[in-house]
């Protein structure tokens, strides 16, 4: 769940890894957008088509959610009238969805598309094609339409947690096992039960989904992270170990060709679905931890990848250090003032 603090930036890429589909490359012109005074920012995020959404409250406390196109214009804005803790998602539609008191709204270019009472629904998460929503006895789907596509239930004992944009998820059984049930979708794929000194979770899996991505995070000192693959019943295919003892694996992606990459420290490993290793990079940039694939192009630590491993660029800006690329390929750095975009 996120949690959500007075003028924290809460971006919806945090997502570990985003792969954006369209996609549509940076134009527009550079600009810089400046918060209105008095006016508290949430989360800051992009869209697959550039443009930035904002979302925060006024002096009144209620939430706001508006969009500045890629020539800094505001393209819309949505008055939700909801005070409080507030969770907003950007669909891979593009959409905006957000839940409030058990009604699921559905918003496109600021215009509402439809809403849904579900009683009981606490949150919601948005991944490819279906937003899942949270109640205390169930893990419900629906189209991005509103339409039910699942509903799997669990008991109240079991814990629900998504991986987000990806649609797999997993209940975390009861007791200190950290014992897991992972689905993807609608469907029970297998149970978990990690190994001894380290716990367990399913992070991505590939476009054909014959593999899933499983992250061993060390609980012991002594142990090494680990990248696990297993076959959708769960049996392990093959498992590639961070060198260095009491280092975790940061993040894993699963890139446009169909080879895997993932990072821990200031190292990238591309791997291929059978498990050999291609290429090791030593990263060179500052920023962010989390792999970004858009297109071709991988965006890591302020530092933009062909598939290869090949540097085509190096992001900076004295306007601050912290950034994200946009779904456009845009750069965006933030600050509590405001937001600079570089196409």
């Amino acid at each position: 769940m996120k949690n959500k603090k007075t003028f924290s930036f809460i971006m919806l890429f945090i997502v570990l890894t985003l792969t954006l589909p369209n996609l549509t490359f940076a134009s527009g012109k550079s600009y810089t957008h400046t918060f209105a005074k008095g006016f508290t920012v949430k989360s800051l995020s992009s869209d697959g088509l550039g443009n930035q959404i904002v979302m925060g409250y006024g002096s009144d406390q209620k939430n706001v959610i508006y969009a500045i196109d890629v020539n800094g214009v505001k393209k819309w804005t949505i008055q939700t009238g909801v005070k409080g803790p507030f969770n907003v998602t950007i669909g891979y539609d593009n959409n905006i969805y957000y839940l409030n008191k058990e009604t699921l709204y559905s918003y496109g270019n600021g215009k509402l598309r439809w809403k849904k009472t579900i009683k009981g629904a606490t949150n919601e998460f948005a991944g490819k094609g279906v937003i899942q929503i949270i109640t205390p006895t169930n893990v419900q789907g629906y189209d991005t339409n509103g339409k039910l596509i699942y509903n799997v239930a669990y008991k109240k004992e079991d814990g629900p947690m998504f991986d987000y944009g990806k649609g797999l998820w997993h209940l975390i059984k009861p007791g200190n096992t950290n014992s897991k049930t992972v689905y993807y979708g609608g469907k029970k794929l297998f149970d978990v039960t990690p190994r001894e000194g380290y716990s367990t979770g399913a992070i991505a899996i590939t476009k054909d989904e014959k593999i899933i991505l499983m992250k061993e995070t060390v609980q012991r000192v002594g142990m090494k992270g680990a990248v696990m693959a297993v076959d959708p019943k769960g049996k392990m295919l093959w498992r590639s170990e961070v060198p260095i003892e009491n280092i975790n694996i940061n993040d894993i992606a699963v890139l446009p060709d169909g080879n895997i990459l993932y990072t821990y420290f200031d190292q990238m490993v591309n791997i291929s679905p059978k498990g050999k290793v291609n290429w090791i990079k030593t990263n060179e940039g500052y920023a962010q931890k989390y792999i970004q694939v858009i297109g071709n192009n991988i965006y890591f630590d302020g530092v933009v990848y062909n598939l290869s491993g090949e540097v085509i660029k190096r992001i900076s800006d004295s306007f601050s250090k912290n950034y994200y690329v946009a779904g456009d390929t845009a750069k965006i750095f933030t600050s509590k003032s405001g937001f600079k975009r570089v196409p």
